[in-house]
């Protein structure tokens, strides 16, 4: 009788655990960060405001203090790219940034107002 009990009621407990366990594995979320860093325009020596800031498909944007915070990055090493017209990377720029949990804090990152030269003949030398 003690064996029937068993085989009635263990085993099948354990094959329900086996199956949730298996489909836990499978289904894990994917894991998200923070990306948090600021942007210094160098030929002012002020933050800039208003670069925005992309990384792994999210973007954000940098505010007055130069200053943006992209949260739901999905952690790993993801392109990284920097952009607001009228400027160009005063410094090299990680190819990538690698976001771990909770947050991750990148260095400032430095611009400079682009020169423009408008197309056209050189003016006239004395």
């Amino acid at each position: 009788m003690a064996t029937s009990i068993l085989v009635r009621v263990a085993l099948p407990m354990a094959l329900i655990a086996s199956v949730v366990g298996c489909n836990k594995s499978r289904h894990t979320p994917t894991s998200t960060a923070t990306l948090i860093g600021c942007v210094w325009d160098v030929g002012e020596d002020q933050p800039l405001e208003g670069v925005t800031v992309t990384v792994g498909g999210n973007s954000g944007t940098t505010l007055d203090d130069g200053c943006f915070n992209i949260t739901r990055v999905r952690t790993g090493c993801h392109p990284l790219s920097v952009s607001k017209l009228g400027y160009e990377l005063a410094s090299s720029l990680p190819p990538t940034a690698c976001v771990e949990p909770p947050t991750t804090v990148l260095d400032p990152i430095y611009m400079i107002e682009s020169v423009f030269t408008p197309p056209g003949p050189p003016p006239p030398g004395p």
